[in-house]
């Protein structure tokens, strides 16, 4: 039952840190987008 809860939870923290993964580059690829149109909007 230990190397099971063990596992569940070492899948649960791979979990996670392949979320971060994934997601830190989106937000910043977003980040990045939002700024570009806010420069667009301005210099219209």
């Amino acid at each position: 039952v230990l190397v099971l809860a063990q596992r569940a939870q070492l899948c649960g923290t791979t979990r996670r840190v392949f979320l971060v993964l994934l997601l830190v580059p989106a937000q910043r690829v977003w980040v990045d987008g939002a700024t570009r149109s806010v420069e667009m909007l301005r210099a219209v």
